[in-house]
C-alpha cells in the first residue's frame, strides 16, 4: 500500500492508497497483543453488491524498520451501500513501542475489491446503452449490454466499436461488437477478471453514427360521437402515421385520419393535438380513405396516437332550410351554413325567373340569400337558384345539390 505517511506519536495516522481508499488508523502496542485498527472510506468504483469485501496487506513500521507484519486487513460492506467500514488486524511480532508508526505496504499489494463496477464511456452511451452489467465479481463474469435503439443489427456491428481495460486479458485494439436484435450477451465473447482496484472501462465509439428509428401508433377505431360529433349515429375514425413504423430520425411523417362513415356530411373537420402540443387539421371529405391532416411532422421520437386529442366537427352538405320567405319583390332563402356565390356566378343565368320582373340582385348575409326583383311574382310564377349557384362560404366544395326555388301563391 503507497501513500503512507508518519503517524503522530499515539499511533494514530491517516493514508491514501493509489486506488483512492482513505484509511484512518490507530495502532494499539500491546506487545504480543498489539494490532492495528482501521475505519475505511470506499470510493466510487468498489461494488454495492452486499457482502462486497475489501482487503489487503498491512505492515506497521517505526521510522523505516518493520515491527511486525500485520497481514491481511479485509472489511465487508454488509448492506453493499455503506460509505464506510471498519476492521482490525493483529501485529504478529515483537513490538517496542507506539511512537512514530506508520502503515505501509506488504509485496507492493494494494486494497483490492471482491465486486468492481464497470464504466461506460464514449459519445452517446448514456442515450443508446442499456440493460449493461453494472458490476463484475472477482471470478469474473461474462460483460452484458444492449442497445436502446432500433438500427439494425448489421448497422450496430458495423459501426460501433469497443475496448475493456481495468482487467485480465485487456482488449486495447478498438473490436466490432457482435449484437443480436441489439443486445450483446458478451462483449468479448469470454468471461471478463476484473483486476479488483478500480473501474473496469468499456469504452464504446460509433454510437454516434447510428440512426434511432422510431415509430407511430394508430389511434385504434374511436367512435366519432365520443370525439365530437354528438349528432353522429354511427361512424368510426382511426388516426394513423405513414409511414407508421422503422421511422429513421428526422424523416417526416404524415399524420392521417380515415372515416368510415360521412352520415350524409359533406366532410368532417378534424383536430388532432400530439402529446407533444403540435396540432393538426384536416378536412376528410371521403368515407374509408385515409387524408392527411395538415403539414408533416418531423419525427424525432415514437409517437402515441392513442394518447393524442382527437376533436372531431361535422360539416354537414350545404342545402335550404325550410321555404323562402316573401316580402315585397324581396325573397329570401335560408341555408344550413353560411354562403357565398359562386366563382363565375352569373345573374339571369344562376338565378333565374320566368316572372315579370327583372332581377335587380342578389344579396347574402350568412346563412341568408335574398333575391331582389324589380316587380313582385304574380301567382304561379318562380324565383330560382339553380343547382351549384351557392357555395359553403368556409369550403366552396360544398356547393348545393338541388335548386332552391320560390314559387308565389
Amino acid at each position: 500500500m503507497t501513500g503512507s505517511k508518519e503517524a503522530p506519536s499515539t499511533g494514530a495516522g491517516s493514508l491514501t492508497t493509489e486506488n483512492g481508499f482513505v484509511l484512518d488508523y490507530d495502532v494499539v502496542v500491546n506487545g504480543a497483543d498489539s494490532y492495528i485498527k482501521a475505519k475505511i472510506t470506499y470510493p466510487e468504483w468498489v461494488g454495492n453488491t452486499p457482502g462486497t469485501t475489501v482487503s489487503g496487506n498491512l505492515n506497521a513500521f517505526i521510522g523505516n524498520v518493520a515491527i511486525g507484519t500485520a497481514g491481511t486487513i479485509t472489511f465487508t460492506r454488509t448492506k453493499g451501500t455503506e460509505a464506510t467500514g471498519e476492521a482490525t488486524v493483529k501485529i504478529a511480532g515483537a513490538v517496542v513501542d507506539g511512537k512514530n508508526i506508520t502503515l505501509g505496504e506488504v509485496s507492493g499489494s494494494e486494497l483490492t475489491a471482491s465486486y468492481v463496477k464497470v464504466k461506460y464511456e464514449g459519445t452517446d452511451v448514456a442515450k443508446y446503452v442499456a440493460g449493461e452489467t453494472k458490476e463484475l465479481s472477482s471470478s469474473g463474469i461474462a460483460i452484458a449490454l444492449s442497445f436502446s435503439t432500433t438500427a439494425a443489427d448489421a448497422t450496430i456491428n458495423g459501426a460501433v466499436k469497443y475496448t475493456v481495460t481495468g482487467c485480465a486479458s485487456e482488449v486495447t485494439t478498438p473490436t466490432a461488437v457482435t449484437a443480436t436484435s441489439g443486445a450483446i450477451t458478451s462483449l468479448t465473447g469470454a468471461t471478463v477478471v476484473p483486476n479488483g482496484d478500480g473501474y473496469v472501462v468499456v469504452t464504446l465509439t460509433g454510437l454516434d453514427q447510428l440512426v434511432q428509428a422510431y415509430s407511430i401508433v394508430t389511434s385504434g377505431e374511436l367512435d366519432i360521437k365520443d370525439k365530437g360529433d354528438a349528432a353522429n349515429t354511427s361512424g368510426k375514425i382511426e388516426i394513423t402515421g405513414a409511414p407508421a413504423a422503422a421511422i429513421p430520425e428526422g424523416t417526416k411523417a404524415a399524420i392521417q385520419a380515415t372515416i368510415d362513415n360521412l352520415n350524409s356530411n359533406y366532410a368532417y373537420k378534424v383536430t388532432v393535438t400530439l402529446e407533444d402540443g403540435t396540432k393538426l387539421e384536416g378536412l376528410v371529405t371521403a368515407a374509408s380513405t385515409a387524408t392527411t391532416l395538415g403539414a408533416s411532422i418531423v419525427v424525432t421520437e415514437n409517437i402515441d396516437l392513442s394518447k393524442a386529442d382527437v376533436v372531431v366537427e361535422a360539416v354537414p352538405a350545404l342545402a335550404l332550410v325550410g321555404s323562402a320567405e316573401a316580402n315585397g319583390a324581396n325573397y329570401t332563402f335560408t341555408f344550413n351554413r353560411p354562403v357565398a356565390k359562386k366563382s363565375g356566378f352569373v345573374e339571369g343565368t344562376d338565378v333565374t325567373t320566368d316572372g315579370a320582373g327583372t332581377i335587380s340582385g342578389v344579396e347574402i348575409e350568412g346563412t341568408k340569400v335574398t333575391v331582389i326583383l324589380s316587380e313582385a311574382l304574380a301567382s304561379g310564377k318562380k324565383v330560382e337558384l339553380i343547382v351549384g349557384a351557392l357555395v359553403d362560404a368556409e369550403y366552396a366544395a360544398n356547393a348545393t345539390t338541388a335548386a332552391a326555388t320560390y314559387t308565389a301563391p
